[in-house]
């Protein structure tokens, strides 16, 4: 029932200032059945019928049906004739429906309510839902409170007003006397935190005042005990940050720290603190200057910029690493991860090539390579071991690039047929291989005239065993890019290379540090001959010369702890061991 008045009240306030007239002393029956036919008649007023004149032969059904509503009710003086005066008009039968049904049932309770327009009913009867709401409340506050009361024992009866009345003083008197106790236990451990000291100390004069205060329930006194407390621990705060400030002072200037201590009234302390800033930072000064200054000093710095410059390159090489990995391991397929774990296994069984089944492991590992090749972006390996895994399909990959081409022969040709584009590094002033043709340098020859007879021979004559990959190239393509910049060795080193074969083009740019080593010396012989020839090409007295050296570079302090590496040619190798042993 609630809800329903809940219901017509909301529509009621939904029509505004529309003013809507029903018949007087409409029951709930009559205002039924008038709804009815008024919806009836919106239903084909909403289809699109029309209302005929009154009386007409041509009026629908649902009009002649609803003509006590169309006769009796009006909207603003004026008979509803559109959906939105009928919805007004239902809207206040629906409420005077609803009001009629509640009032009869309130009147049944004894409770009448008072006559008048549709709106006064629907507020008393608001009025009267509310008061039975907290009349509701009430009982079942007192149902409650009845259970509480018969669990601990407790039987009051609260059959009467005045009951209840001392019953709720009862409870504000308990409260009030439990709050009060609260209280009381907490001034009570307020003065015994306030009595007891902080282990390792005692309590203050201020603190005991405070606790004595609290006891004769001064709240005067306490007060202003409460302020003395706050300023002793302002002083207690202010003593230990000047005790952290000195230990501070004490680590790092010792002396000034006892001067504090010993003359802290002394008045030139007012001209020194002034000057305090300017004094400092010359010593801090004075003790850089002596640190850079140390025997050593720079060696250590160029060895820690070093091992900066070491860290920075692993990192970075790590850093380059991991994205690769993650680049290559996102793009991977599942067929190319498998391939790819075959043919790591294949080459790990292939070994050295000298088993029984190595040609089969090699087989199964060029297999997997066929799927494989194109998981990885980048591929590192010697040239025999890309001719034997590596489809040979033309533009297999982007680029090729061929590190020390100067040290790879014509059996390298094929890489320049595996990408559009090839890279080549290498120096035509390095050494180049030795030539082992074993007597086939002629037969290649008449191969080649036979192949290549149309090449002119200036031309056909480099694809013998005797011209690198490098020097091939740098024919045809004649433009290199020079690289004339040198990190690794010391200038003198790179700077004699740069002077003999590189016309001083190269440019070194080590560091290095002030008490470095003679990176080099030229030291003559006197009376050194060498004898023999080629390989048996030897030089006694130089070969006990260095010998000497070596023997004066091993008893140096200077040397010691320092790798060093002796290279003279085969034949003068092993006369120059023989002395140094």
């Amino acid at each position: 029932m609630a809800e329903q008045l809940t219901c017509a009240s909301e529509q009621l306030g939904a029509l505004g200032m529309k003013r809507v007239i029903v018949p007087e002393q409409l029951t709930a029956e009559r205002a039924d059945a008038m709804s009815a036919t008024g919806s009836a008649l919106r239903e084909h007023l909403a289809a699109g019928g029309k209302l005929r004149a009154r009386g007409s032969f041509r009026a629908p059904r649902a009009q002649k049906a609803a003509q006590e509503l169309l006769d009796t009710c009006t909207v603003s003086g004026r008979s509803p004739e559109t959906l939105d005066d009928l919805d007004s008009v239902l809207a206040h039968l629906r409420a005077h429906s609803a009001v009629a049904t509640l009032a009869e049932r309130w009147a049944q309770a004894g409770v009448p309510l008072p006559e008048g327009p549709v709106e006064l009913r629907l507020a008393s009867l608001a009025e009267a839902y509310a008061r039975l709401e907290h009349v509701d409340a009430f009982g079942a506050a007192r149902e409650r409170i009845d259970a509480l009361l018969v669990g601990h024992g407790v039987h009051i009866a609260l059959t009467s007003r005045a009951a209840w009345q001392d019953f709720t003083s009862a409870l504000a008197a308990l409260s009030g006397r439990r709050a009060a106790d609260e209280a009381m236990a907490q001034l009570a451990a307020w003065e015994e935190q306030l009595r007891t000291p902080v282990e390792g100390s005692h309590s203050s004069t201020e603190a005991l005042a405070a606790a004595q205060a609290i006891r004769e329930q001064d709240t005067v006194r306490y007060a202003k005990e409460l302020e003395a407390l706050r300023e002793a621990h302002r002083r207690e705060h202010r003593r230990r940050r000047c005790a952290v400030l000195l230990n501070s002072v004490r680590t790092t200037h010792p002396l000034l720290a006892d001067q504090l201590t010993q003359a802290p009234d002394d008045p030139a302390w007012e001209s020194r603190l002034d000057s305090l800033a300017e004094a400092w930072a010359w010593a801090v000064a004075s003790a850089f200057v002596r640190r850079q200054r140390t025997p050593g000093r720079e060696r250590q710095l160029e060895a820690e910029l070093a091992q900066c410059e070491r860290n920075l390159e692993d990192l970075t090489g790590e850093l380059a690493a991991t994205w690769g990995r993650l680049h290559c391991l996102q793009r991977m397929t599942q067929e190319q991860r498998s391939a790819l774990q075959a043919y790591r296994n294949h080459m790990a069984s292939y070994g050295k090539g000298k088993g029984r089944n190595a040609g089969k492991y090699r087989a199964a590992a060029h297999d997997a390579m066929r799927t494989a090749q194109g998981a990885v972006p980048a591929w590192v390996m010697p040239i025999s071991q890309v001719a034997e895994m590596v489809l040979p399909k033309r533009d297999a990959f982007d680029v090729v690039i061929v590190d020390e081409a100067s040290q790879a022969g014509m059996d390298a040709l094929f890489l320049l047929w595996l990408a559009p584009r090839v890279v080549v590094v290498g120096d035509d002033k390095q050494c180049a291989p030795p030539i082992s043709g074993m007597g086939r340098l002629q037969a290649i020859q008449d191969r080649l005239i036979s192949h290549l007879p149309d090449m002119p021979p200036m031309l056909r004559q480099l694809y013998t065993p005797a011209t690198n990959l490098y020097q091939l190239l740098s024919t045809f393509f004649p433009k290199v890019i020079r690289l004339e910049e040198h990190f690794r060795c010391m200038p003198e080193i790179i700077g004699w290379s740069s002077q003999t074969f590189y016309n001083n083009k190269l440019q070194p740019l080590r560091q290095f540090g002030g008490e470095r080593l003679d990176p080099l010396v030229t030291q003559f012989v006197e009376g050194a001959v060498t004898q023999g020839r080629d390989s048996r090409l030897r030089n006694p007295k130089e070969a006990e010369s260095i010998a000497d050296c070596l023997a004066q570079l091993v008893q140096d302090p200077a040397y010691r702890g320092r790798p060093w590496v002796s290279s003279p040619y085969r034949a003068r190798s092993a006369r120059s061991n023989s002395w140094s042993s």
